[in-house]
């Protein structure tokens, strides 16, 4: 299973669990990937970030608090 299928599984049980999206878990995709379809597609899943490795600790912070998971 890749990370967007894993995204897809994860926001198909939250609909089940009548979740909404926005409400649901936040998932940040780590990948060596870095192919804009991949994003388009991880984004499409309702993936919340996406990050390249290697991992800027700048772009990580940002993520983070644009995910709303640090002040």
């Amino acid at each position: 299973m890749d990370g967007v299928e894993a995204v897809n599984r994860i926001r198909a049980l939250e609909i089940d669990d009548g979740v909404l999206s926005s409400n649901g878990v936040k998932i940040m995709m780590v990948t060596s990937v870095d192919d804009p379809k991949e994003v388009v597609g991880s984004f499409q899943a309702l993936c919340d970030a996406y990050l390249v490795k290697p991992i800027r600790a700048a772009d990580l912070s940002e993520n983070l608090h644009r995910m709303q998971l640090i002040a």
